[in-house]
Protein backbone atom coordinates (compact mmCIF):
# COMPACT_ATOMS: atom_id res chain seq x y z
CA UNK A 1 0.00 0.00 0.00
CA UNK A 2 2.60 2.56 1.11
CA UNK A 3 6.22 3.31 0.19
CA UNK A 4 7.99 5.79 2.46
CA UNK A 5 11.00 7.29 0.66
CA UNK A 6 13.83 9.03 2.50
CA UNK A 7 16.85 10.48 0.65
CA UNK A 8 19.72 10.91 3.11
CA UNK A 9 22.71 13.19 3.11
CA UNK A 10 24.94 13.23 6.21
CA UNK A 11 22.13 12.79 8.74
CA UNK A 12 21.26 10.04 11.26
CA UNK A 13 17.84 8.60 10.38
CA UNK A 14 17.44 5.51 12.58
CA UNK A 15 15.02 7.18 15.00
CA UNK A 16 12.88 8.52 12.15
CA UNK A 17 12.71 5.12 10.43
CA UNK A 18 11.84 3.26 13.64
CA UNK A 19 9.01 5.73 14.35
CA UNK A 20 7.56 5.38 10.86
CA UNK A 21 7.81 1.58 10.86
CA UNK A 22 6.11 1.38 14.25
CA UNK A 23 3.19 3.51 13.06
CA UNK A 24 2.76 1.44 9.90
CA UNK A 25 2.76 -1.83 11.86
CA UNK A 26 0.19 -0.43 14.29
CA UNK A 27 -2.09 0.36 11.35
CA UNK A 28 -1.66 -3.14 9.93
CA UNK A 29 -0.89 -1.85 6.42
CA UNK A 30 1.48 -3.18 3.80
CA UNK A 31 4.48 -0.88 3.70
CA UNK A 32 8.13 -0.41 2.89
CA UNK A 33 10.65 2.24 3.86
CA UNK A 34 13.31 2.99 1.26
CA UNK A 35 16.36 4.80 2.65
CA UNK A 36 19.07 5.86 0.20
CA UNK A 37 22.34 7.57 1.11
CA UNK A 38 23.05 10.19 -1.54
CA UNK A 39 26.84 10.41 -1.32
CA UNK A 40 26.92 10.77 2.47
CA UNK A 41 30.24 10.82 4.32
CA UNK A 42 28.91 10.64 7.90
CA UNK A 43 26.55 8.42 9.94
CA UNK A 44 26.98 5.59 7.43
CA UNK A 45 27.72 2.89 10.00
CA UNK A 46 24.85 4.00 12.23
CA UNK A 47 22.34 4.19 9.40
CA UNK A 48 23.49 0.88 7.88
CA UNK A 49 21.92 -0.93 10.86
CA UNK A 50 18.55 -0.17 9.24
CA UNK A 51 19.24 -2.82 6.60
CA UNK A 52 18.34 -5.54 9.09
CA UNK A 53 14.85 -4.25 9.81
CA UNK A 54 11.75 -5.86 8.27
CA UNK A 55 10.27 -3.85 5.37
CA UNK A 56 13.22 -1.45 5.38
CA UNK A 57 15.50 -1.24 2.34
CA UNK A 58 18.74 0.62 2.87
CA UNK A 59 21.16 1.57 0.08
CA UNK A 60 24.40 3.53 0.07
CA UNK A 61 25.45 5.47 -3.03
CA UNK A 62 28.96 6.89 -2.95
CA UNK A 63 28.24 9.54 -5.60
CA UNK A 64 25.88 12.40 -4.79
CA UNK A 65 23.11 12.40 -7.39
CA UNK A 66 21.42 15.61 -6.22
CA UNK A 67 18.03 16.43 -4.77
CA UNK A 68 16.04 15.81 -7.95
CA UNK A 69 17.78 12.64 -9.13
CA UNK A 70 17.71 10.82 -5.79
CA UNK A 71 13.98 11.45 -5.40
CA UNK A 72 13.26 10.22 -8.92
CA UNK A 73 15.30 7.08 -8.26
CA UNK A 74 13.48 6.40 -5.00
CA UNK A 75 10.12 6.70 -6.75
CA UNK A 76 11.25 4.39 -9.55
CA UNK A 77 12.25 1.70 -7.07
CA UNK A 78 9.16 1.99 -4.84
CA UNK A 79 6.98 -1.12 -4.65
CA UNK A 80 3.65 0.52 -3.85
CA UNK A 81 1.53 3.19 -5.51
CA UNK A 82 1.22 5.55 -2.53
CA UNK A 83 4.54 7.35 -1.97
CA UNK A 84 5.43 9.45 1.05
CA UNK A 85 8.60 11.52 0.66
CA UNK A 86 10.32 12.78 3.82
CA UNK A 87 13.52 14.77 4.19
CA UNK A 88 16.15 13.09 6.32
CA UNK A 89 16.21 15.98 8.82
CA UNK A 90 12.51 15.54 9.62
CA UNK A 91 11.14 14.53 12.99
CA UNK A 92 7.67 13.00 13.27
CA UNK A 93 5.80 14.44 16.25
CA UNK A 94 2.29 12.96 15.86
CA UNK A 95 1.45 9.38 16.79
CA UNK A 96 -1.03 9.32 13.91
CA UNK A 97 1.27 10.81 11.28
CA UNK A 98 0.95 7.89 8.83
CA UNK A 99 -2.70 7.38 9.73
CA UNK A 100 -3.46 11.00 8.88
CA UNK A 101 -1.88 10.69 5.45
CA UNK A 102 -3.78 7.54 4.47
CA UNK A 103 -7.06 9.38 5.03
CA UNK A 104 -6.31 11.30 1.85
CA UNK A 105 -5.20 8.63 -0.61
CA UNK A 106 -7.83 9.72 -3.15
CA UNK A 107 -5.78 12.86 -3.86
CA UNK A 108 -2.92 12.88 -6.34
CA UNK A 109 -0.64 15.08 -4.21
CA UNK A 110 -0.90 15.82 -0.48
CA UNK A 111 1.36 18.19 1.44
CA UNK A 112 1.53 17.89 5.23
CA UNK A 113 3.51 20.99 6.15
CA UNK A 114 6.44 21.78 8.42
CA UNK A 115 7.14 23.42 11.75
CA UNK A 116 10.27 24.90 13.32
CA UNK A 117 11.50 25.14 16.90
CA UNK A 118 13.34 28.26 18.02
CA UNK A 119 17.05 27.46 18.40
CA UNK A 120 19.28 28.38 21.31
CA UNK A 121 22.21 29.06 19.01
CA UNK A 122 22.10 32.54 17.54
CA UNK A 123 23.78 31.57 14.29
CA UNK A 124 20.74 29.46 13.42
CA UNK A 125 18.30 32.31 13.95
CA UNK A 126 18.03 33.53 10.35
CA UNK A 127 17.03 30.09 9.03
CA UNK A 128 14.55 29.72 11.90
CA UNK A 129 12.96 33.12 11.28
CA UNK A 130 12.65 32.53 7.56
CA UNK A 131 11.26 29.02 7.97
CA UNK A 132 8.82 29.82 10.76
CA UNK A 133 7.54 32.97 9.01
CA UNK A 134 7.37 31.82 5.39
CA UNK A 135 7.27 28.03 5.35
CA UNK A 136 5.53 26.94 8.57
CA UNK A 137 2.11 27.97 7.25
CA UNK A 138 -1.24 26.48 8.36
CA UNK A 139 -2.99 24.26 5.81
CA UNK A 140 -5.91 26.70 5.51
CA UNK A 141 -3.52 29.44 4.42
CA UNK A 142 -1.45 27.17 2.17
CA UNK A 143 -4.62 26.09 0.37
CA UNK A 144 -5.21 29.66 -0.86
CA UNK A 145 -2.13 29.38 -3.08
CA UNK A 146 -1.64 25.60 -3.08
CA UNK A 147 1.12 25.06 -5.61
CA UNK A 148 3.29 27.96 -4.46
CA UNK A 149 3.05 26.66 -0.87
CA UNK A 150 4.31 23.18 -1.71
CA UNK A 151 7.62 21.89 -0.31
CA UNK A 152 9.38 18.58 -0.89
CA UNK A 153 10.14 17.85 2.77
CA UNK A 154 6.88 16.06 3.62
CA UNK A 155 4.40 14.97 0.96
CA UNK A 156 2.41 12.04 -0.42
CA UNK A 157 1.93 11.37 -4.12
CA UNK A 158 0.64 8.52 -6.24
CA UNK A 159 3.45 6.68 -8.02
CA UNK A 160 1.69 6.58 -11.39
CA UNK A 161 1.04 10.32 -11.11
CA UNK A 162 4.63 11.04 -10.09
CA UNK A 163 5.84 9.16 -13.16
CA UNK A 164 4.17 11.79 -15.34
CA UNK A 165 5.67 14.78 -13.51
CA UNK A 166 8.97 13.85 -11.79
CA UNK A 167 11.65 16.24 -10.59
CA UNK A 168 13.68 18.14 -13.18
CA UNK A 169 17.18 16.65 -13.04
CA UNK A 170 18.64 19.51 -15.06
CA UNK A 171 18.56 21.52 -11.80
CA UNK A 172 21.86 20.38 -10.35
CA UNK A 173 22.18 22.77 -7.44
CA UNK A 174 19.89 23.64 -4.55
CA UNK A 175 16.67 25.57 -5.02
CA UNK A 176 13.15 25.70 -6.47
CA UNK A 177 12.94 22.12 -7.70
CA UNK A 178 9.89 21.89 -5.42
CA UNK A 179 8.32 25.00 -6.98
CA UNK A 180 8.81 23.66 -10.51
CA UNK A 181 7.48 20.23 -9.51
CA UNK A 182 4.28 21.72 -8.07
CA UNK A 183 3.73 24.04 -11.03
CA UNK A 184 4.18 21.15 -13.46
CA UNK A 185 1.67 19.25 -11.37
CA UNK A 186 -0.81 22.10 -11.78
CA UNK A 187 -0.29 22.31 -15.54
CA UNK A 188 -0.98 18.61 -15.98
CA UNK A 189 -4.20 19.03 -14.02
CA UNK A 190 -3.73 16.68 -11.08
CA UNK A 191 -5.45 17.51 -7.80
CA UNK A 192 -3.68 18.62 -4.64
CA UNK A 193 -4.63 18.73 -0.97
CA UNK A 194 -3.03 20.64 1.93
CA UNK A 195 -3.45 19.06 5.36
CA UNK A 196 -2.25 19.67 8.92
CA UNK A 197 0.27 16.85 9.27
CA UNK A 198 3.60 18.64 9.77
CA UNK A 199 7.03 17.31 10.55
CA UNK A 200 9.56 19.18 12.63
CA UNK A 201 12.34 20.64 10.48
CA UNK A 202 15.44 19.56 12.34
CA UNK A 203 18.09 20.71 9.89
CA UNK A 204 18.51 24.37 10.73
CA UNK A 205 21.64 25.71 9.06
CA UNK A 206 24.12 28.29 10.23
CA UNK A 207 23.74 31.66 8.55
CA UNK A 208 26.73 31.31 6.22
CA UNK A 209 25.41 28.05 4.77
CA UNK A 210 21.83 29.30 4.68
CA UNK A 211 22.85 32.40 2.72
CA UNK A 212 24.92 30.28 0.34
CA UNK A 213 21.96 28.01 -0.42
CA UNK A 214 19.60 30.98 -0.69
CA UNK A 215 21.80 32.46 -3.40
CA UNK A 216 21.86 29.10 -5.21
CA UNK A 217 18.07 29.03 -5.07
CA UNK A 218 17.93 32.48 -6.68
CA UNK A 219 20.25 31.31 -9.46
CA UNK A 220 18.02 28.30 -10.10
CA UNK A 221 14.89 30.40 -9.96
CA UNK A 222 16.31 32.98 -12.35
CA UNK A 223 17.29 30.22 -14.78
CA UNK A 224 13.76 28.79 -14.69
CA UNK A 225 12.15 32.18 -15.25
CA UNK A 226 14.50 33.13 -18.08
CA UNK A 227 13.97 29.79 -19.82
CA UNK A 228 10.20 30.23 -19.64
CA UNK A 229 9.73 27.13 -17.49
CA UNK A 230 8.31 29.25 -14.68
CA UNK A 231 6.37 32.51 -14.47
CA UNK A 232 8.05 35.25 -12.40
CA UNK A 233 4.98 35.36 -10.13
CA UNK A 234 5.87 31.86 -8.87
CA UNK A 235 8.85 33.29 -6.94
CA UNK A 236 7.93 36.45 -5.04
CA UNK A 237 11.41 37.91 -4.77
CA UNK A 238 12.07 37.51 -8.51
CA UNK A 239 8.66 38.97 -9.33
CA UNK A 240 9.44 41.92 -7.05
CA UNK A 241 12.85 42.42 -8.61
CA UNK A 242 11.48 42.49 -12.16
CA UNK A 243 8.77 44.96 -11.16
CA UNK A 244 11.39 47.15 -9.48
CA UNK A 245 13.59 47.09 -12.59
CA UNK A 246 10.61 48.07 -14.76
CA UNK A 247 10.40 51.53 -13.18
CA UNK A 248 12.91 54.30 -14.00
CA UNK A 249 14.28 54.54 -10.46
CA UNK A 250 14.70 50.79 -10.01
CA UNK A 251 18.28 50.46 -11.24
CA UNK A 252 19.24 53.62 -9.34
CA UNK A 253 17.81 52.16 -6.12
CA UNK A 254 19.67 48.89 -6.55
CA UNK A 255 22.95 50.62 -7.33
CA UNK A 256 22.63 52.60 -4.09
CA UNK A 257 21.64 49.45 -2.22
CA UNK A 258 24.97 47.81 -3.10
CA UNK A 259 26.81 49.99 -0.60
CA UNK A 260 24.80 48.39 2.23
CA UNK A 261 25.48 44.76 1.28
CA UNK A 262 28.10 44.19 3.98
CA UNK A 263 25.88 45.81 6.62
CA UNK A 264 22.95 43.63 5.61
CA UNK A 265 25.06 40.48 5.94
CA UNK A 266 26.29 41.62 9.38
CA UNK A 267 22.73 41.99 10.58
CA UNK A 268 21.68 38.64 9.17
CA UNK A 269 24.64 36.99 10.90
CA UNK A 270 23.71 38.49 14.27
CA UNK A 271 21.44 37.17 17.03
CA UNK A 272 18.67 39.53 15.85
CA UNK A 273 18.40 39.26 12.05
CA UNK A 274 15.60 41.02 10.16
CA UNK A 275 13.86 39.26 7.28
CA UNK A 276 13.29 42.56 5.51
CA UNK A 277 17.05 42.95 5.27
CA UNK A 278 17.30 39.42 3.92
CA UNK A 279 14.87 40.42 1.17
CA UNK A 280 17.00 43.47 0.35
CA UNK A 281 20.13 41.31 0.17
CA UNK A 282 18.38 38.96 -2.24
CA UNK A 283 17.50 41.92 -4.48
CA UNK A 284 21.21 42.75 -4.65
CA UNK A 285 22.02 39.16 -5.56
CA UNK A 286 19.33 39.09 -8.22
CA UNK A 287 20.74 42.23 -9.79
CA UNK A 288 24.16 40.57 -9.88
CA UNK A 289 22.68 37.38 -11.39
CA UNK A 290 20.75 39.44 -13.93
CA UNK A 291 23.82 41.39 -15.03
CA UNK A 292 25.93 38.24 -15.24
CA UNK A 293 23.33 36.51 -17.42
CA UNK A 294 23.49 39.34 -19.94
CA UNK A 295 27.24 39.05 -20.43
Amino acid sequence: MLSILIPVYNRPVCSLVHTLASQCRALGIAFEIQVQEDGSATYLTENAALAGLPNVFYTQYAQNAGRASIRNRLADEARYNQLIFLDCDSEVLQNEFIGEYIKYTEYDLVYGGTIYLKPQKGDLMLHYLYGSSREAIPASQRAKNPYASFRTNNFMVKKDVFARVRFDESLKQYGHEDTLFALTFAKVGFNMKHIENPVLHGGLEETTEFLKKSKMALENGWQLVQSGDMEPSAIKVIDGYLKLMSVPSGAWFLNRLYRYEAALIRNLSSDSPHLRRFDLLRLIWLHQIDLKSRN
